[in-house]
């Protein structure tokens, strides 16, 4: 069943879902990046929370895409790929001209999803003992 969904910047009514749901980031963390519009929500006409993108800047400057996530009852339905066009939105906006996401060297399916999204393979980074795995970093020019 598809879902209507709108996105949204994350606000402090989605602190909790959030902290429920990223697990990678303390509840601290969290809240700055709400302060600072660093997540993206998809939420349900009934205002059911169902996914995030949470966003970054590497060197302080280039747009990252640190984590995306939709409920897995509400996958397939194209939830991410709008979570990506409101961040795509949002940086074109901001005059950004390209963004950069990266997934694990070993999970095919979000790099299948990546290059579906238009993005291209960049290259792999060893992270030694912070990652075991290679990640695989995409990017995206934005027109």
């Amino acid at each position: 069943m598809q879902h209507r969904t709108k996105i949204l910047i994350a606000a402090d009514r989605h602190f909790d879902w959030l902290s429920n749901h990223d697990t990678h980031l303390s509840r601290d963390r969290i809240r700055q990046l709400i302060a600072l519009q660093a997540y993206l929500v998809a939420e349900t006409e009934d205002g059911q929370t169902v996914g995030f993108l949470r966003f970054n800047r590497i060197w302080g400057t280039l747009p990252f895409m640190e984590l995306i996530m939709v409920v897995p009852s509400f996958r397939r339905q194209n939830i991410g790929s709008r979570l990506l066009q409101g961040w795509e939105t949002m940086m074109r906006q901001a005059d950004e001209k390209v963004i950069v996401s990266s997934s694990f060297a070993n999970e095919k399916v979000p790099q299948a999803w990546h290059r579906a999204q238009g993005f291209t393979e960049a290259g792999t980074l060893a992270l030694g003992s912070f990652q075991r795995e290679r990640e695989v970093f995409f990017l995206k020019e934005l027109r």
